[in-house]
């Protein structure tokens, strides 16, 4: 009987210590699907993220365009029909600049996705018109990262495929 009391103890002596020394197997699974949980709701709001940063590029640089066109017509009484006419010079690594399609009154240039329908962002096209010495601007925007839009070719038309007119 004595054997079994002393067993008994040195048992649970033995269980405090343990205790006492670390952190418990069932404790760090409990830790790791926590923190697996918050990735999973953390990671796609990071990609979007990332994309809306991509889009703006996209749309700053179409912005540029607008203005350089407008100047260029403003000297010239016609639009240019290459960036380089303008005097800009850029490079993307997440979009394509497609040369301006241009005449005397209208010109359209298209931001498209390097990597078109496998990355998380839309195509873009903005539309410059000059009617009776006012210039006007419309941006087109894709409605998903998988269609392509373009300007209408007059300032009263709509946008390709179904795109968002956002300016």
């Amino acid at each position: 009987m004595g054997f079994i009391t002393r067993y008994i103890a040195s048992l649970s002596v033995a269980d405090s210590q343990l205790t006492k020394k670390g952190f418990t197997l069932l404790e760090l699974v409990i830790v790791m699907i926590i923190l697996s949980i918050l990735t999973g709701i953390a990671l796609p709001n990071l990609v979007a993220q990332v994309g809306k940063a991509r889009e703006a590029e996209a749309k700053n640089n179409l912005s540029a365009i607008a203005f350089a066109q407008q100047a260029y017509h403003f000297e010239n009484r016609t639009f240019a029909n290459t960036y380089s006419e303008t005097g800009l010079t850029f490079s993307s690594t997440n979009y394509d600049y497609s040369p301006p399609s241009s005449s005397n009154s209208v010109t359209i240039s298209d931001a498209i996705p390097k990597n078109l329908g496998n990355d998380n962002y839309r195509t873009y096209s903005v539309g410059i018109y000059y009617n009776n010495g006012v210039f006007s601007v419309i941006l087109c925007q894709a409605q998903n990262p998988v269609t392509t839009t373009q300007a209408p070719n007059s300032e009263s038309g709509n946008c390709s495929n179904g795109g968002i007119i956002i300016r």
